[in-house]
């Protein structure tokens, strides 16, 4: 007889008792490629056939694998892994960042907000609360941060930005502590301390805190000091800014005692004047002084609103301020170092400064001038004027430690005529405290009370003729 080949798919096998050639078909997984095969082929890696009498073997589709010979089907990649081929017979592990489901041909960024730190992810990690990426793809939960307007506490937790706070993509209270922050920074307009950094605390003048990093002043600014408000020393305060010491200009000082001599002798000369014996234009002229003495008193406090003020409005109003017995334009500092407490004492002190040059001009003016004058009077008149004309001045300065402005955060209070002390905290405070109630107990209510007795009575006064009352209260 004639052998026929056996076609493909098939292969000849021989039976064992008759020795007759017979073909066979070629099981699944297994495959002859040309016709008269002895053997079926298994099918090779990354390959499968699920059929019998195949001629070949099918590729492994993409997101699918085959690691073993002879398969009649190909496997998912497991989760974490991907083959993007076909004929694949292994899959390759997602990098960190990534991630992939069952059967995936390629690899997921992690998205926004989540991680996976590991190659071969599942799934990606949430980072949890209000945190953020910063993107897709992080690959570590340090990655994990806190969104713009927010910082991370420490505690696992993104806690919204307060006003004073400046708070960029990243921010950690931890690195502003450590002050080598460049995303958590202080508004400008505010400060802390370095020794307490998480106090932040409000400063009266925007210039002398510039922002940025825990514990920065402007220059010549002390950061110890509560609101950078007080000058380093070797520098002095002018206006909103502060200035190195260039020496002690005594001129400021001589200038100062100077006018407060004069004026002093001048209200021994002219408080007792006769009004009766004025002419009108006389008494409109002495109106008029009052008046202007007023406002000069007024446009001093202008010099401590922070504002570019341009000579000769600057000097003006620097010189003016020497009315409301504010010394800071003296650079008293640039000789002597005085804490806040002695400042605020020696302000309230200015007035009573004029009393002995009251009396060393009444002595001269009872000897030279009118030797038969009422002293009691003329004593009362001159202190009354003086009084009169700095009303203002003298209340505000009394009341310099009453006046406060809160912080921000809890931070406490802050006196607004010097924001380095702290309101009702310590024994700085209470000091000026009581020296400031002694002054609104010595000057201010005894002055007003003897006003209000005088205003009631003149009209008893004017028709009994008293004279000397008259005399004394002019």
């Amino acid at each position: 007889g004639v052998c026929t080949r056996c076609l493909a798919g098939t292969h000849s096998v021989r039976d064992s008792q008759s020795g007759v050639l017979t073909c066979e078909v070629c099981p699944a997984g297994k495959f002859t490629g040309q016709d008269g095969s002895v053997d079926c082929i298994a099918c090779p890696v990354g390959r499968y056939q699920p059929r019998a009498n195949s001629s070949t073997c099918v590729d492994c589709p993409a997101g699918m694998r085959n690691p073993l010979l002879g398969q009649t089907a190909c496997v998912n990649c497991t989760a974490g892994s991907v083959s993007a081929i076909t004929g694949s017979y292994e899959c390759l592990a997602c990098a960190e960042g990534s991630y992939a489901p069952e059967g995936m041909t390629r690899c997921e960024s992690c998205e926004d907000g989540t991680y996976a730190a590991s190659m071969g992810s599942s799934a990606c990690t949430p980072c949890g609360g209000e945190y953020v990426t910063g993107g897709r793809g992080a690959d570590t939960v340090d990655k994990c941060i806190c969104p713009r307007g927010m910082y991370d506490d420490g505690d696992l937790h993104c806690v919204p930005c307060p006003l004073h706070l400046q708070c960029e993509e990243g921010s950690r209270w931890a690195d502003f502590v450590a002050r080598n922050s460049s995303a958590l920074v202080l508004q400008p307009g505010y400060m802390t301390t370095l020794d307490e950094p998480w106090k932040a605390f409000k400063c009266v003048y925007l210039k002398a805190c510039p922002g940025g990093k825990a514990g920065i002043c402007a220059e010549n600014r002390d950061t110890s000091a509560v609101g950078c408000a007080r000058c380093s020393s070797g520098s002095y305060a002018d206006g909103g800014e502060c200035k190195l010491c260039e020496g002690f200009d005594l001129v400021h000082v001589v200038f100062a005692v100077t006018a407060l001599a004069l004026a002093c002798s001048l209200l021994v000369f002219f408080a007792s004047t006769d009004v009766r014996a004025q002419t009108h234009n006389s008494l409109e002229l002495v109106g008029i002084l009052g008046l202007a003495f007023a406002a000069v008193q007024v446009v001093g406090l202008f010099h401590a609103v922070e504002l570019n003020w341009q000579s000769p409005l600057r000097d003006l109003l620097r010189w003016a301020s020497l009315v409301t017995f504010d010394p800071a334009d003296l650079r008293i500092n640039c000789a002597f170092e005085m804490s806040p407490a002695v400042v605020y004492a020696l302000r309230q002190c200015a007035p009573v400064g004029c009393l002995p040059i009251i009396m060393l001009s009444l002595r001269a003016k009872k000897k030279y001038w009118n030797r038969d004058m009422d002293i009691g009077a003329e004593i009362t008149n001159a202190v009354g004027t003086m009084f009169n004309l700095l009303f203002i001045s003298i209340v505000l300065s009394c009341a310099g430690p009453f006046i406060c402005y809160d912080h921000p955060e809890g931070s406490g209070s802050s006196m607004r005529s010097d924001a380095s002390v702290l309101c009702w905290e310590g024994g700085v405070h209470n000091f000026m405290v009581a020296v400031g109630t002694a002054c609104f107990a010595g000057f201010v209510v005894p002055f007003v009370a003897l006003t209000a007795w005088a205003t009631l009575l003149f009209p008893k006064w004017t028709v009994g003729v008293r004279l000397a009352g008259l005399r004394g209260l002019r």
